[in-house]
């Protein structure tokens, strides 16, 4: 097979463009991404089934999975270094399981705070607890009360959850 350059008409350009093109992972990502968008971009419906489609395959194979991977992806939560995705998700099953158990909606909730003025928490496992989702929304993004000798002179509003 012959490669010829489309800029210069030339063999030897080519051979060496697919060379580089061959041995550079970054070339390769970088032409795969161009194509898949110069696809979308030409064949938007195709496009939307085609995802929609992915989205019922993972919906199938383990619907706790794809609501955990999508909330984290919509809030953009980074885990931890130390902490693996599927011992998070496993919070997030189980706090699912409540809900259906109880009737009752249960969230996952950050015991401090992901964005907060005074500090930033973890999306780990010793930053994450199961609660009421009516506790979760009145509680926001305030610092528990148990770290009030922590933050006594801060101003900022601290929160202790019902019984």
């Amino acid at each position: 097979m012959r490669y010829q350059c489309k800029k210069c008409d030339s063999e030897a350009s080519a051979v060496r463009q697919k060379v580089r093109y061959l041995t550079d992972p970054d070339a390769v990502k970088l032409a795969w991404r161009l194509r898949r968008a110069r696809w979308v971009t030409n064949n938007p419906d195709k496009a939307r089934d085609n995802d929609l489609k992915s989205k019922l395959r993972q919906l199938a194979k383990d619907p706790d999975n794809v609501a955990a991977v999508s909330t984290s992806r919509k809030k953009g939560l980074k885990k931890a270094p130390w902490t693996t995705w599927p011992e998070l998700w496993k919070v997030y099953r189980e706090a699912r399981a409540i809900s259906r158990a109880t009737g009752v909606p249960h969230e996952v909730d950050h015991i401090i705070p992901r964005r907060h003025p005074a500090v930033c928490g973890l999306h780990c496992l010793e930053n994450l607890r199961i609660i009421k989702s009516t506790h979760n929304q009145a509680k926001s993004n305030r610092l528990p009360a148990e770290l009030k000798d922590l933050f006594w002179d801060s101003g900022y509003p601290f929160y202790t959850l019902p019984d």
